[in-house]
């Protein structure tokens, strides 16, 4: 079956685009030129399927063989489809559509003869099979449309076809929104692909690999000008280039439809002017990793300093601004619920003003009659307030009540996502309690995006989440129990919501950021606008969940120097040390990089201990004196060349040519592992709120550098380093005897 919205993805034959344009004019209605576009679009498949041309609008037969195209053909119904020739019928003057017989070859008793005179006409089935398309099916969801159109024009029914059958195969195995999102880049794939080749033979051009790294390069540079001109966001340009580029691998390297690449797929991402200050306009505000924008560079420590403080500043900020409107809308919903239950108290309703007896009546009335009407007579008569009126004394639970509990929540626990939070669900469907156990600190939701198997995510909740959490089910207690009484599903989610605060309440379903239309205006951001004062427009636009999640990650990276630490506290399925390419802004990552290699400029390296009498007592040190000499006992020499600061840096940052500082690493798998457990049991001590004991605080640079030397290599960013070195790195792992050891000797017992 050809769908009737497939108009919208094809080139038209017949009827161009802006003649549609101009004819659907006509109708006065948004709505009636909608349907009147696509019913021209179907009329224009239905030429082309019939092998006709614009000539044949004159028989005036056409009409009734159009409609018997849209019952035969298409998918929709007898009444859609009478609805669909009805529109056409009445723009027939200004397309030369011959209608004069209308009524008398069309009409419900003619509508088998429709369907009879259609069948008799010569069509093609190869364009019908065109225009059925290739459509990716979910249940219960909108079908998605892969964008073959013009690789069938251009290369041919065989080309489509393979590319269809893998492209379904690959993008089917995710969830329904992230197949969307693979979608998008397969889309962004195929036009490339058509807008550079012109038919099959061209394209072969590129299972010559080398000829295939030009194309991807040509096409990089091309599609990055023309975001350029049109001022798109290049940083979302980046990520949406990365994701296409994983399709290709993905799908078409893999299943050998492209050749094998020769090397690492490499692209220089654009870097904009921006003089540092973190409101100017080089820096992106519509499409951003965190709430503060950065700039481009780092230029040395104190310009690292500032941009840490600004960042900590930022968020600090935004919490203070969460809290208080948290306390106030506490404060209105608690003084509502008061007010209800005072006014049944004869003594203090009595002493009460007459304007706190009408607000206390209200209440009353409310709590008795929850979302009773909304019909602006009958709720006026019965509250005895207009709705606007109500709304405003009574601040209900509406759509951004909520905010700054979820923004606090999210700081709190950076593992909380949107999605996460959007499908929580406090009961299960026999009203059990589910997605909550205060008891064991935790809370369980879903994350679609980390497949079936693995969706569901418990989380653990420090004290202040399970506060918010709390407070959230306190504001939403009354919606929910009104939900319940009505039996609706809606009740079991956590996160509940009413357009106006009167209107019946249901689930939320959306949580958009802070510059969209609502929010700007709610509470919160009436606090954010007090703190940011003249900034506090473009903070808004930069606010969401997920910039508010990412700026919590990156200051777990802050306070740990640990892309582990940063993954685990974004409740990552697995840890990556290539997290920082996603979480981490470039011109951060840039400089913590080089960070460890400049704390030791001196250009030493610790030598093996392998020949060194004391290897063998490793495991007999008694006191943090003897582990001080212990690693004091290792001579030192010279970094070798192979060990320098270009080498540190990932492969699409590296500078031959600039001069470069040389640093220290401990590079033998006995020394390498002791500074890796020091390293972590450093993390632990300032975890815990403990003291960092003076001897392990003196070697801490160099483990740290060390554990981040052995990320970097399983990582795969640190590839120029000699391979004895690299097989020397690999090998290491956490010991847990080591870390026991060390745990001994500062008398520090690990959290049960």
């Amino acid at each position: 079956m050809i769908r009737t919205i497939s108009f919208s993805y094809y080139p038209r034959v017949f009827l161009s685009g802006d003649f549609i344009s101009e004819v659907v004019g006509f109708f006065a209605n948004q709505t009636d030129r909608s349907v009147a576009a696509q019913a021209l679009g179907l009329l224009d498949e239905f030429l082309d399927i019939a092998r006709l041309d614009i000539s044949a609008l004159k028989d005036p037969m056409f009409i009734a063989a159009f409609w018997g195209f849209l019952l035969v053909e298409t998918n929709a119904t007898d009444v859609y489809a009478w609805i669909l020739v009805s529109k056409v019928r009445k723009v027939g003057h200004l397309i030369g559509l011959n209608v004069e017989d209308f009524k008398i070859v069309c009409g419900s008793k003619l509508k088998n003869k429709c369907k009879e005179y259609y069948r008799s006409l010569r069509v093609s089935r190869e364009r019908i099979n065109y225009y059925q398309g290739w459509w990716l099916s979910y249940p219960d969801k909108k079908p998605i449309f892969v964008y073959l159109s013009a690789v069938y024009d251009q290369f041919g029914k065989g080309v489509c076809d393979e590319f269809y059958r893998r492209i379904r195969d690959h993008v089917t195995k995710y969830p329904y929104i992230s197949a969307m999102s693979v979608n998008r880049s397969v889309s962004m794939l195929l036009k490339s692909l058509t807008k550079a080749f012109k038919d099959k033979f061209e394209l072969d051009l590129v299972q010559d690999p080398i000829e295939m790294h030009a194309f991807f390069e040509h096409a990089h540079a091309l599609e990055q000008k023309r975001r350029l001109n049109q001022g798109l966001d290049m940083k979302a340009f980046s990520r949406d280039w990365s994701a296409m580029m994983r399709v290709v691998e993905d799908v078409f390297i893999t299943h050998e439809l492209f050749p094998a690449k020769l090397y690492d797929f490499a692209f220089e991402e654009y870097v904009g002017v921006v003089d540092g200050n973190p409101f100017a306009k080089g820096g992106s505000i519509n499409l951003v990793s965190l709430i503060t924008a950065m700039p481009s560079h780092i230029s040395d420590e104190s310009a690292a300093k500032r941009l840490y403080d600004k960042i900590n500043t930022d968020v600090d900020t935004i919490v203070q601004a969460c809290e208080e409107a948290r306390l106030e809308t506490l404060e209105a919903f608690r003084r509502q619920q008061a007010a209800a239950v005072n006014c049944s108290n004869e003594e203090l309703f009595a002493n009460a003003t007459e304007k706190e007896k009408q607000y206390m009546l209200l209440c009353k009335k409310w709590t008795d009659n929850v979302y009773f009407t909304l019909d602006d007579y009958k709720f006026e008569k019965f509250y005895g307030v207009k709705k606007a009126e109500a709304s405003r004394e009574l601040k209900l639970l509406d759509s951004v009540t909520l905010l700054p509990f979820i923004y606090l929540l999210i700081n709190e626990v950076p593992a909380i996502t949107k999605s996460w939070l959007l499908g929580h669900k406090y009961t299960d469907k026999y009203n059990q309690k589910f997605g909550f156990n205060d008891e064991l600190n935790s809370a369980t939701g879903l994350k679609p995006r980390r497949g079936a198997a693995d969706a569901e995510q418990t989380l653990r909740l420090t004290a202040k989440a399970r506060v918010l959490l709390s407070e959230i089910y306190e504001l939403t207690g009354e919606a929910r129990a009104w939900l319940q009484a009505h039996n609706d599903p809606a009740a079991r989610y956590t996160l509940l919501s009413s357009s106006t605060g009167l209107a019946s309440p249901t689930r939320l379903g959306k949580i958009s950021g802070m510059s969209a239309q609502k929010n700007c205006t709610s509470l919160l951001a009436e606090k954010i606008s007090f703190y940011f004062g003249k900034h506090s427009k473009t903070l808004l636009r930069r606010l969401s969940l997920k910039s508010m999640r990412a700026t919590a990650g990156v200051i777990v990276y802050f306070k740990t120097s640990s892309v582990q630490a940063m993954s685990e506290a974004l409740g990552h399925k697995h840890y990556s040390a290539k997290l920082l390419d996603r979480y981490l802004p470039k011109v951060i990552r840039r400089y913590y990089l080089g960070r460890w290699i400049r704390t030791f400029q001196d250009g030493i390296i610790f030598e093996s201990f392998q020949d060194s009498e004391h290897l063998l007592d490793v495991i007999g040190l008694n006191t943090l004196e003897e582990l001080d000499e212990f690693l004091k006992h290792y001579r030192l020499k010279s970094l070798p060349g192979q060990l320098n600061l270009k080498n540190w840096l990932p492969a699409d940052e590296r500078n031959p040519s600039q001069i470069l500082n040389k640093g220290i690493i401990p590079v033998e798998i006995g020394i390498s592992t002791f500074m890796v457990c020091v390293d972590h049991v450093v993390s632990q001590l300032i975890a815990s709120g403990h003291e960092v004991p003076e001897v392990l605080q003196n070697w801490r640079n160099t483990a740290a550098l060390t554990r981040h030397a052995v990320e970097l290599t399983k990582s795969g960013e640190l590839d120029l380093v000699d391979h004895k070195v690299l097989s020397i790195l690999s090998k290491i792992e956490l010991s847990e005897p080591l870390v026991a050891k060390i745990h001994q000797l500062i008398g520090f017992k690990e959290a049960a």
